[in-house]
């Protein structure tokens, strides 16, 4: 699989994707942000399909993330500099399902779950239905 930095890639807004001379790209590109911290992103295609993974500038893991079709989908994890978690959230379609976050002390400050009741169910159901899901598979 090839690995290329990020700023090689040029963004075709015409089909939404990815490509690399004319041609939509396959492949790991990653970048050093103005943060610092390292990012690798999975593209297959010319979306992003696979995982979104992030360093610190201490070289210790800050995220990962998972996309299928260039929308956010599956299970996210955050953590702090120090490799305590700091969040874990379940997007489906980009629609975020569910998540919790914990302070650096461990206690869990955010505890979301989707609500039945919302716009954001509706459209959900409307993805899975399109994807032929009814709700997201369990790793």
């Amino acid at each position: 699989m090839e690995y290329i930095n990020y700023n090689l890639l040029e963004y075709d807004y015409e089909n939404n994707l990815e490509t690399l001379n004319g041609f939509s790209f396959s492949g790991i590109a990653y970048e050093i942000r103005n943060d610092g911290c390292l990012e690798e992103v999975m593209i297959v295609g010319g979306m992003k399909n696979g995982y979104c993974r992030t360093w610190y500038p201490s070289k210790t893991r800050k995220s990962e993330e998972h996309y299928f079709n260039n929308s956010l989908h599956g299970i996210s994890w955050e953590w702090y500099e120090n490799g305590q978690m700091k969040k874990e959230s379940i997007y489906e379609y980009s629609v975020k399902v569910k998540e919790t976050e914990w302070d650096l002390f461990g206690n869990i400050i955010v505890c979301f779950k989707i609500e039945e009741s919302s716009d954001a169910y509706i459209l959900l159901n409307k993805l899975r239905k399109y994807y032929n899901l009814k709700e997201f598979p369990s790793h």
